[in-house]
């Protein structure tokens, strides 16, 4: 089943707050939704976008974990029933874009993952933002878009839905499992069947009440050996932003502590195939448990066995009150494993001294609403990436954010002089950037993306191309030293 879009829609000097935006319509017992914005602001005062499910404006029905990179300031906010979504900040006459992803049925609480580049005045600043929607009785019908200030600004509002219980365009559904009161210490769930040297990545999609003290994870194959997966973690306890990097016998989601059950939502993608160490993504949140928020980049330190298996595990015996998975397998090793309706513009093998670059010609930037660059890649040293929307490579033309997990340290970066669109960064071992670019002319060109890199780095990056007269026609990518580099980089775009 396709993703389909349901709104798009541009507006200039539209006064948001006495005017709010209704997207009515919708299905959300049937379809999850994605929605894609691009802001400008007019105002010097800063302009939050607040998401309402359903048009409901009362804060005490909302929670919302935040992680933000503010110049060289490293924020976390933890609000439980006392804020309003955010889906975008801006300020003044700059450039915001974000991706909000909504999940969940009536019946549970609503689960909202944006990720967004802003900017607030002269600062940077990036953000990855976990919320719930706590009605558990209405199904989602509408989506209010309403800023907090009386001003008007410029804005390009897209929303996609994609079926919740079938098969997507890219992704094919190979199991479901829903348990109840189960111990996955004793009684562990196994996904049987799999291939990955054929089918390349699976994703996994999972909602569950935790138990005290619950770790549940996942092992592959039933591989329990001691410090087998390694873990790099960038995550939000109760407001207070933390890096930590360890080994453990399993891919761990959750690190409650006490007697705290809550609703945990966890989406996860498994880099397949034999050859390297595995990379797998995990994001996850919670409701009330020890960790809010968390962003993983784990590898699986087997290279050379197949994957056969997936398997759900808890090393704590405990109790989860229910739980409900779903596994997906790209249907096409060649496509682009996203909800979002993207087609492959062109895929480069890259093998050995990657300095001189690659550069993707012919683009149309007027006619695409959003390009994904992305690079999964094997390594020796460490290598930045240039990205040169038109081969543009002045330093004064691109500003910079990041917010950054090394090992236990948490850091925040913002420059106006590296000379590049994203700091996307591939070091020794399996590593991967994936970046977002809005490629409009007239619009300040945002863009935003992460990178895992070398087993003890996880980075989130927005950028902005300051060229706005300029169509995007072409688009360099290349490394800033020769040592060797291994993998397939991919241009691909949306294609309605």
């Amino acid at each position: 089943m396709k993703a389909e879009k349901v709104y798009d829609q541009t507006f200039t000097a539209r006064n948001f707050n006495t005017s709010p935006l209704t997207i009515s319509g919708l299905k959300g017992d049937l379809y999850d939704y994605e929605l894609v914005m691009w802001h400008k602001g007019n105002a010097s005062s800063d302009n939050v976008f607040y998401i309402h499910p359903n048009g409901d404006a009362t804060a005490a029905n909302k929670r919302m974990y935040m992680m933000r990179g503010y110049s060289s300031t490293v924020n976390g906010w933890a609000y439980d029933g006392s804020f309003n979504i955010e889906g975008i900040v801006l300020k003044g006459t700059e450039v915001a874009l974000s991706k909000c992803r909504i999940t969940g049925s009536s019946g549970d609480e609503r689960y909202l993952d944006i990720f967004w580049a802003g900017k607030n005045g002269s600062a940077n600043e990036v953000r990855k933002a976990s919320c719930y929607w706590t009605n558990t009785v209405d199904e989602l019908t509408s989506i209010e878009l309403k800023n907090n200030q009386s001003v008007t600004t410029d804005a390009h509002i897209i929303l996609y839905r994609t079926p919740k219980d079938a098969s997507q365009e890219k992704w094919e559904l190979v199991d479901t499992y829903s348990g109840t009161s189960v111990n996955y210490n004793t009684e562990t769930e196994i996904f049987n069947g799999l291939d990955g040297d054929q089918d390349i990545q699976y994703k996994m999609v999972i909602r569950y009440d935790a138990g005290t003290n619950s770790d549940l994870g996942f092992r592959i194959n039933s591989d329990s050996a001691a410090s087998q997966y390694i873990n790099q973690d960038l995550r939000n306890s109760g407001g207070s932003i933390q890096a930590g990097n360890n080994s453990r016998s399993h891919c761990q989601f959750t690190g409650s502590t006490g007697a705290e059950n809550g609703l945990t939502d966890v989406e996860v993608i498994i880099n397949a195939e034999t050859g390297n160490r595995r990379l797998i993504e995990i994001s996850y949140a919670n409701i009330n448990a020890g960790t809010d928020q968390s962003e993983t980049a784990a590898w699986y330190k087997d290279t050379a066995t197949n994957i056969s298996t997936l398997e759900l595990y808890d090393p704590i015996s405990v109790t989860t009150n229910s739980l409900t998975a779903k596994l997906y397998r790209r249907k096409n090793p060649n496509t682009i494993g996203d909800t979002l309706p993207f087609e492959m513009v062109e895929e480069v093998a890259v093998s050995g001294d990657f300095s001189a670059g690659h550069t993707f010609s012919g683009l149309s930037g007027d006619d695409v609403l959003l390009y994904k660059l992305e690079f999964l890649a094997d390594s020796t040293g460490v290598h930045t990436f240039d990205i040169h929307p038109n081969g543009d490579s002045a330093a004064g033309n691109y500003d910079l954010q990041q917010l950054r997990a090394t090992t236990s340290t948490v850091s925040a970066f913002s420059s106006t002089s590296e000379g590049r669109l994203t700091r996307s960064l591939i070091a020794s071992d399996v590593s991967q950037f994936v970046v977002y670019i809005y490629p409009k002319s007239g619009e300040n060109r945002p863009a935003f993306g992460y990178t895992a890199r070398g087993a003890n780095v996880l980075e989130y990056s927005a950028g902005w191309w300051k060229n706005t007269i300029d169509g995007i026609n072409s688009l360099y990518v290349g490394s800033d030293i020769t040592t060797s580099i291994t993998g397939t980089l991919k241009l691909s775009r949306i294609t309605i």
